[in-house]
């Protein structure tokens, strides 16, 4: 599996049933079970009771995600030679592709014990079979987060052209005394961005307080991933653009004469 070695030794042909028990820990077990000192040399049961022998540690090995991608366990290798598992799991690599190699490996494995159910599967299949409920519920969370997106910038949209119609008659004074359509458009644009701010900040400071919440449901990122957020920043920031476009236009394409028409 070319795990890295840290500590110690490697298994070898010599740690067999004849030998005295030996295991390998990992980084994470090693610092869990002996804190702040070393692990090789130590001797340790695997299970409680007095039939478990005793087993030396004669190496440390780099941490592995062997049964789950969340996080990293306490993981414990001892020789196959020295332990007699129920169902044991074997890992092969191969140079070609791995499924073609089945019929050899069930045929090795049949020549050993002829009973013995085999189940061969591919270790991107073990990853994707870990990973399809996460990615379901970052697909429903994606059309949540869609559905918000679109309704954010509906609200928006909604609450802009109302403004700008109760400012027909302000905007129409600006324009009869001379004032730019550009400029009216930029008054519109500066209440849009001090607004936008506001909730950015207050959206950026919920995401730092709440963010440790969502530590369980994270992979491979942290909390308080700023790529993340910059991006979620940015997405908001261009759907209030989009959402202020067509009032910002209207108020600054709008007449004066008959913008003071309506208001009178």
């Amino acid at each position: 599996m070319r795990i890295r070695l840290l500590a110690g030794r490697a298994f070898t042909s010599h740690d067999d049933a004849s030998s005295p028990p030996v295991a390998m820990v990992s980084a994470s077990t090693a610092s869990r079970l002996w804190p702040g000192s070393q692990a090789v040399g130590r001797r340790m049961r695997l299970f409680r009771g007095g039939g478990n022998p005793w087993i030396t540690v004669v190496g440390v090995v780099a941490n592995t995600r062997t049964r789950q991608l969340r996080e990293t366990l306490l993981d414990v290798y001892v020789p196959a030679s020295q332990t007699d598992t129920g169902v044991p799991a074997w890992i092969v690599r191969t140079t070609d592709d791995p499924l073609r190699e089945g019929a050899a490996i069930r045929a090795a494995i049949r020549q050993v014990d002829p009973t013995r159910a085999v189940d061969i599967s591919t270790l991107e299949r073990r990853v994707e079979d870990a990973m399809r409920p996460w990615r379901f519920a970052t697909l429903v969370l994606g059309a949540f987060a869609a559905l918000a997106l679109a309704l954010a910038v509906t609200g928006v949209h909604g609450l802009l052209a109302y403004s700008v119609l109760l400012q027909q008659k302000e905007f129409g004074i600006r324009v009869a005394l001379g004032a730019a359509p550009r400029r009216i458009a930029a008054i519109v644009a500066r209440r849009v961005s001090l607004v936008t701010m506001a909730g950015i900040v207050a959206g950026v400071t919920l995401a730092f307080s709440g963010g440790r919440a969502m530590t369980g449901l994270l992979f491979g990122v942290t909390p308080l991933d700023v790529t993340s957020l910059a991006a979620a920043v940015i997405m908001l920031g261009a759907a209030v653009a989009v959402a202020a476009a067509a009032p910002a236009h209207r108020a600054a394409s709008a007449d004066p004469i008959v913008a003071l028409r309506e208001t009178l």
